[in-house]
């Protein structure tokens, strides 16, 4: 427990420091591209049903299952706002007024909680301007910027993707479950799993613990992994959505617990997200937009490919946790910010890539550079809806990119990567099999759990 609050406390402090520094010395901002996941929604449909997986029937919501709630409407207005008064104090943004030509521009995934969120965030940080909202004209259809294996743009192939994961956690699961049996002990204790349904052949009740763990022939985590990682998910949703106590896990875990076992759900991303090749199948698409955005903006023209004008100030990707993890393993990239577990992609949770340019008469001038940052609204925020603007901003910690070591006393540029080296890295990083329009229309997803 003392770790992880000294942890908190450095991730608390570096947020602080480092947007105090965001404009200062030798460089100025020139653009962002945002990757964020939408706002809170209720549970997903899942596999194997939600009630097979605990014994108390879980809260009613509001909205259908995974839709955004009316609660994370407004967390992605003020998200929104935090913004536009953060980039504004940069110099990216005007503070004030509907936008200028060039100064947003926004692309959603077309689910309804990334829309809704998209429409909020552009509503808080251009109150009654409407700005429009990009994406694909045929909701019924996944968007292959978010979701390239499931559209036709590239396959994963499930033998790469259980070597790739077993590669990582030991050639089996007992390994990792048993390196992590203290939070399936906790959560079996709130859970009190599970329908026979989901134990082993032969065996009439068991443990969540004792649920059959496998990887499916298409590559994917099957059995107490994936059931932890949805239901502590739930958890936080409950928390952020302002659910009273005793509903959020049926008043058994406090904001401390919640921590404790969201270590399950992080497990879970980053075992089937973060992992190499699924990673690299499922984020290329994505990554190869934000590059090409960032292309476009330092040569002033259109870039192939990307969505956004080439002179754009701040472009947002509106899409899922999966899409941000997705980009963190291609990039080797590690986050840690205030209320979460490393790597954590909780609702209303972003990327950021943000490009600068050397100053005039600086030791860097006219040469660009790419910072990454994470931000997110801590869980407090989420539960009070707290409102933020630049004196009172979300959780923001900057990123090392693995290969973009410069000595910041010699650069003056602190964590930033030179514009050539980053352009080699994340080029590198990208699967170009995986880049494209896609055809298939598949049948809306439900999330698995087994």
């Amino acid at each position: 427990m003392m770790r992880r609050l000294a942890l908190l406390s450095l991730a608390l402090f570096g947020a602080v420091s480092l947007y105090a520094q965001s404009a200062a010395g030798d460089l100025q901002l020139q653009q962002v591209v945002i990757v964020s996941r939408h706002g809170v929604r209720s549970p997903t449909d899942t596999r194997p049903p939600l009630a097979q997986v605990a014994a108390d029937p879980w809260p009613s919501w509001p909205v259908g299952p995974g839709e955004l709630t009316p609660r994370g409407q407004q967390l992605a207005t003020i998200m929104g706002g935090y913004y536009r008064d953060a980039f504004a104090q940069a110099g990216l943004l005007t503070a004030s007024g509907c936008p200028r030509a060039n100064d947003i521009y926004l692309w959603s995934d077309v689910e309804q909680r990334t829309r809704l969120s998209a429409q909020a965030m552009l509503d808080g940080m251009y109150p009654g301007c409407g700005v429009k909202l990009h994406m694909k004209p045929d909701p019924e259809k996944d968007d292959p910027i978010f979701h390239p294996t499931t559209t036709g743009v590239c396959k994963v192939d499930g033998p790469t993707a259980r070597n790739a994961i077993f590669g990582r956690i030991g050639g089996d699961f007992a390994a990792v479950m048993k390196a992590h049996a203290e939070q399936f002990a906790k959560l079996q204790a709130v859970l009190k799993c599970c329908a026979p349904t989901l134990c082993a052949a032969n065996s009439s009740s068991c443990t969540l613990q004792q649920v059959p763990a496998t990887i499916t022939p298409e590559g994917r985590l099957r059995g107490p992994i994936p059931i932890a990682s949805s239901t502590t998910e739930i958890f936080l949703l409950e928390y952020g959505n302002d659910l009273p106590a005793d509903q959020v896990a049926w008043g058994r875990i406090d904001e401390p617990t919640l921590l404790y076992l969201s270590e399950l759900h992080d497990l879970h991303v980053d075992i089937a997200e973060r992992t190499q090749y699924p990673a690299q199948r499922a984020g290329s698409n994505l990554l190869d937009q934000v590059l090409n955005t960032l292309r476009g903006k330092i040569s002033g023209k259109a870039a192939p490919r990307a969505k956004a004008p080439a002179n754009t100030n701040a472009v947002l990707y509106l899409g899922h946790d999966t899409n941000i993890a997705n980009l963190g393993g291609m990039l080797n990239a590690d986050w840690m910010v205030e209320g979460y577990q490393a790597n954590a992609t909780p609702p209303g949770g972003a990327l950021a890539f943000e490009l600068f340019r050397g100053k005039p008469k600086t030791a860097n001038a006219g040469k660009h550079f790419v910072r990454l940052f994470y931000y997110a609204q801590s869980p407090g925020q989420l539960r009070e809806a707290v409102r933020l603007d630049a004196s009172h901003p979300p959780s923001r910690a900057e990123i090392a990119i693995p290969g973009c070591a410069v000595p910041a006393a010699k650069a003056g540029t602190g964590m930033a990567c030179p514009w050539p080296v980053f352009e080699r890295l994340a080029a590198a990083a990208i699967d170009r099999e995986c880049v494209g329009n896609g055809s298939a229309a598949p049948p809306k997803r439900i999330e698995s759990m087994r």
